[in-house]
């Protein structure tokens, strides 16, 4: 008898504060921004583009960056690789302080 593997999809959001903006988050998503501190998402320009989402099939969801030259935080410490994204962290883009 062979079992068939089952996964289940899980849905990731990103919600502002105010909850005035709600965005589903999908494969492949890139963020980032322009330097007078629009946000970018997916843009075609990828200067523009910093970090990238990967929601995996165990429904966890990472945050890598897309460029070797820029690296993310948590806290005060550098990492390299991926991040995994929990409930409520918060994502500081350097022009949106």
């Amino acid at each position: 008898m062979t079992e068939a593997a089952t996964s289940t999809a899980s849905e990731w959001y990103i919600i502002t504060d105010d909850a005035a903006l709600t965005l589903r988050i999908t494969p492949g998503l890139t963020l980032g921004e322009q330097a007078h501190g629009e946000l970018a998402l997916s843009h075609q320009d990828t200067a523009t583009q910093w970090v990238r989402f990967d929601p995996a099939v165990d429904g966890s969801l990472s945050l890598k960056s897309i460029d070797d030259a820029a690296s993310l935080k948590l806290g005060a410490m550098p990492v390299l690789g991926k991040v995994e994204i929990t409930a409520g962290m918060l994502i500081q883009l350097p022009n949106n302080r």
